[in-house]
């Protein structure tokens, strides 16, 4: 905990972002120095002391620094992202060969190398590495090249079109096997091109028949004898992205596997791709597994505005703000996702993503919001993620609209009143009743359905009669409890017996528990509920009962085994020294899928339209339209208890 304390909360003590500095987080090496951080970062030994107090006493191997950006680099940086590349040059690196020389031998900047070629952030620049150089307007690099001087010569840009025309009337000679899909592959041709040039083409074609064709016919079989791959005719609106997600397949190997795709993607063409093997959800959503198809590696900035009540704590010491953490729940949850989003940017970075992270203290005010919002400039800002409460987030997403920047809920279950720019990251509890009433009936037969509800859950008791009239309802005593007997009533022999509980009463919870428990010998009895309240977490309510019964429910988590020696929990306690909570985790889970959303389309908005799922360590998301309020997750797990406490998602 302490080194957690130590690497967040001395970062959110400063103001954070109260006048505009920004920061960033640095895991130590073995050869460090003060000296030479301060160097390597553009700042001084005494900024890096102010933001890291344990630092005086010597620089520990492993440990989180906080780095002021100094002034000067972040000038730097913004100047440099003024201008937008044309196209690219691929350059293979010769011996001898810096960043630095070829910056100056291709007129571009270090940086700019750097943005578009990601892993050099991370990794010195080699002999042979193949890297992009960005080409700018009114610049060119050519491909010519002479013996005395092989580099690529920049000079001014020509407006030169490129056409490719017919190779005149071409004929092709049907052989065994051979298809229309197949043909019009070779040639690069539509189905539709096909069947014009031929319009008494026999169906189906037959070997000898000869066809008109056009184009130039490539090296490609017209026949696929590799059963993992087939043919696909692109349909209309189709891009590369969406082939990339509907296919789990990169743009590269797509090329690969069709030559022709260099000259371009059009409707209709037949292409050749892989079989899919996708997994399956729940909701029939299709997992989608987004690192496999990375695309845009531009530097992205992200903002994070949380509730860390830093105020609070700015004149406190450590043991005074540990104290304070401890009876200040939301400092607490705000803390842990933080401390998860930061192992996701981590990992962004080394898959090449380049992410800039603000970091906002909302103090849990919406007018703390509004200023925040007001006082700092966001254009540069991709998306927002936060803020917690219901009317922070509102007025988040009112404030950014007009700006187009999508403000992403995190944690709230309650529906926002948001614009179309708010996009909700959990579903509500609604959604958690209507999941869970559609997987029950999709399930039944012929079950004896019995509900035991609180006087204050009417509604959901409401929900339960309107799916499943005949249920019957278990009676309650004036002491809020059931008997024995009454239980025993409900049951009937030969059926399978769903109670379905709506309760937060601990004490009418386990009473029935133990009553159904003991009756498991004779009849067959599972338990239901549409949501899992904090009634069922209780000590008082044996998981054993719960696993017996096979305890059923809707959760927009998976609760994660934290046994798994996954690569998150692995990355997390070697920064932190734990294992992650549940806030942690979920932090985690929403930085990690923005940042991969924002590689995979050229905005986080585009990425939902997509239509696509995603899973990571604990949470599911598969946004839908939401009316005039933006998107809402509904991915939505239907969990059950199992043999030997364990708990799964139901498959």
């Amino acid at each position: 905990m302490k080194t957690i304390l130590a690497s967040l909360i001395f970062f959110l003590a400063f103001n954070l972002q109260t006048n505009a500095q920004e920061f960033l987080t640095y895991t130590v090496n073995q050869d460090d120095t003060a000296t030479s951080l301060a160097k390597r970062f553009n700042t001084t030994i005494q900024e890096i002391y102010r933001f890291n107090p344990d630092a005086k006493n010597g620089l520990r191997k492993g440990a989180v620094l906080v780095i002021p950006k100094s002034t000067s680099a972040q000038n730097n940086t913004a100047n440099s992202q003024d201008r937008t590349p044309k196209t690219f040059k691929t350059h293979k690196v010769k011996r001898k060969e810096t960043l630095y020389s070829l910056s100056k031998e291709y007129n571009v900047t270090v940086d700019e190398i750097k943005r578009y070629n990601k892993w050099l952030y991370a990794e010195q620049l080699k002999r042979k590495d193949k890297i992009r150089i960005p080409v700018y307007p009114n610049v060119v690099i050519s491909d010519t090249q002479t013996v005395d001087d092989p580099r690529f010569i920049i000079k001014e840009e020509p407006v030169v079109k490129i056409v490719r025309t017919p190779s005149g009337k071409t004929t092709h000679t049907v052989q065994a096997k051979e298809g229309k899909y197949g043909i019009s592959r070779k040639y690069g041709m539509t189905i539709a091109e096909l069947e014009a040039m031929n319009p008494d083409m026999e169906e189906p074609i037959q070997p000898g028949q000869v066809l008109n064709v056009k184009g130039e016919a490539s090296t490609e079989s017209t026949v696929i004898t590799d059963e993992r791959f087939t043919f696909y005719e692109v349909k209309p609106k189709e891009n590369f992205f969406r082939l990339e997600q509907r296919f789990n397949i990169s743009e590269d190997s797509l090329i690969a596997l069709n030559p022709k795709l260099e000259e371009g993607l059009k409707v209709g063409m037949i292409i050749k791709i892989p079989k899919k093997n996708t997994s399956i959800a729940f909701g029939n959503d299709e997992l989608v597994n987004l690192e496999a198809s990375i695309r845009n590696y531009d530097a992205k900035t992200v903002a994070l505005l949380l509730p860390f009540n830093s105020h609070k704590i700015t004149n406190d010491s450590l043991s005074n703000t540990e104290e304070r953490i401890k009876r200040d729940r939301v400092m607490r949850i705000s803390l842990d996702f933080y401390s998860g989003a930061l192992v996701a940017l981590e990992e962004g970075k080394q898959k090449g993503l380049s992410t800039t992270l603000r970091v906002f203290d909302t103090e849990q005010s919406t007018s703390k919001v509004r200023a925040i919002i007001n006082d700092n400039n966001f254009n540069d800002v991709d998306v927002v993620v936060g803020p917690l409460l219901n009317s922070t987030v509102e007025e988040a997403s009112a404030l950014l609209n007009r700006k187009d920047i999508p403000v992403i809920s995190p944690l709230s279950s309650r529906k926002a009143n948001g614009r179309e720019n708010l996009i909700q990251s959990r579903p509500t509890d609604d959604m958690l009743h209507e999941v869970m009433l559609s997987y029950l009936e999709a399930m039944h037969t012929d079950q004896n359905i019995v509900i035991l509800a609180d006087d204050n859950a009417s509604s959901i008791k409401s929900l339960i009669t309107s799916k499943f009239p005949t249920a019957s309802t278990l009676k309650k005593q004036e002491d809020n409890f059931v008997y024995q007997n009454d239980v025993s009533k409900q049951l009937v022999s030969g059926k399978d017996n769903w109670f379905i509980v709506a309760t937060e009463d601990v004490a009418l919870l386990s009473n029935l528990l133990s009553y159904l428990n003991a009756y498991r010998s004779k009849h067959n009895i599972q338990l239901f509920a549409l949501e899992k309240t904090s009634a069922f977490d209780s000590e008082d309510v044996s998981n054993d009962h719960l696993s017996n019964l096979k305890f059923t429910f809707p959760s927009v988590d998976k609760e994660f085994d934290y046994e798994n020696k996954a690569k998150f929990i692995i990355d997390y306690n070697a920064k932190y020294g734990i294992a992650p909570n549940k806030y942690a985790v979920r932090g985690y889970d929403i930085m990690y899928d923005t940042l991969l959303r924002l590689a995979n389309s050229d905005t986080y908005m585009e990425s939902l339209e997509n239509n696509i799922a995603t899973e990571y360590i604990e949470n599911k998301f598969s946004y839908v339209e939401n009316g005039i309020s933006g998107y809402m997750n509904n991915g939505i797990y239907i969990m059950q208890y199992g043999e030997n406490l364990t708990l799964k998602p139901v498959e």
